[in-house]
C-alpha cells in the first residue's frame, strides 16, 4: 500500500508542475482512507461540511513562476492530491498568494516588473 500511495504521490507530482502541492498530515483519520477519484473528493470554497469530520491534514498549492494554471486548474490539483490521500473532502481556508519581482538595473536606471503568483491553503477532512 505504502509503495503506490507513493507513486500515485509522484504521478501527482509529475502532473502537478506549474504548480507545486504540498501535503501536511494532522490528525489520525476516523477509519482507514484510501485512495479515491478526484472528482469524488468534495469541494467547500464558502462553508465547511454538516457532518461531523476529522482534519488529516493540510494541502497548500503554490503557482510557480511560469505556470499559466488558473484557479480552476489550481483548485483540480489540490483535489487531486486530496484523493491520493484518501480524503472525503477539502475545505479552501484561504490564499497563499506570492509576488514575484524581477527587473534589471544598469547605470541607476532599468526596470522592474511583478507578478501575483496564485495560492490556496486547504484542509483535508475524512468524514466520522
Amino acid at each position: 500500500m505504502k509503495r503506490g500511495l507513493a507513486v500515485a504521490s509522484l504521478a501527482a507530482l509529475v502532473v502537478g508542475c506549474g504548480t507545486t502541492i504540498e501535503f501536511v498530515p494532522l490528525n489520525s483519520p476516523p477509519h482507514a482512507l484510501a485512495m479515491r477519484a478526484p472528482e469524488s473528493v468534495e469541494l467547500f470554497t464558502t462553508s465547511i461540511p454538516t457532518r461531523p469530520y476529522v482534519e488529516v491534514g493540510t494541502i497548500e498549492s503554490q503557482q510557480q513562476a511560469y505556470s499559466g494554471d488558473d484557479t480552476a486548474t489550481i483548485y483540480a490539483k489540490m483535489r487531486a492530491e486530496a484523493g491520493v490521500r484518501g480524503c472525503d473532502g477539502l475545505v479552501i481556508t484561504g490564499s497563499n498568494d506570492a509576488t514575484m519581482v524581477s527587473g534589471t538595473t544598469t547605470n541607476g536606471s532599468g526596470s522592474v516588473s511583478s507578478r501575483t503568483l496564485k495560492g490556496y491553503r486547504a484542509t483535508c477532512i475524512a468524514y466520522k
